[in-house]
């Protein structure tokens, strides 16, 4: 591999990151859905459920896209039940 290549990869790895660090925040994003569904008075967060992320880069792409799916999302399913979302997503 050149040093191009490396390069290459390292810029994508941030970008895009693969790994542990992706595995976190999808963990770590379906634990603060369920916790915060079922609490009555707190609102969790991805990175409280992450162990080796000490903060999230709010000014990185993917962290920003994936953010404004979620309340995308939450705002175009408030009230659904599963069933009803499942038939709206075929």
């Amino acid at each position: 591999m050149s040093a191009i290549e490396l390069r290459e990869w390292m810029v994508f790895s941030q970008r895009e990151p693969i790994g542990y660090a992706r595995d976190d925040f999808n963990a770590g994003m379906v634990a603060s859905v369920i916790a915060t569904v079922n609490s009555r008075s707190k609102r969790f967060k991805p990175i409280d459920f992450m162990p080796y992320q000490t903060m999230l880069d709010d000014t990185d792409p993917a962290v920003i896209k994936a953010r404004s799916f979620m309340r995308e999302f939450s705002k175009s399913t408030a009230g659904m039940n599963v069933r009803t979302i499942r038939r709206r997503a075929t």
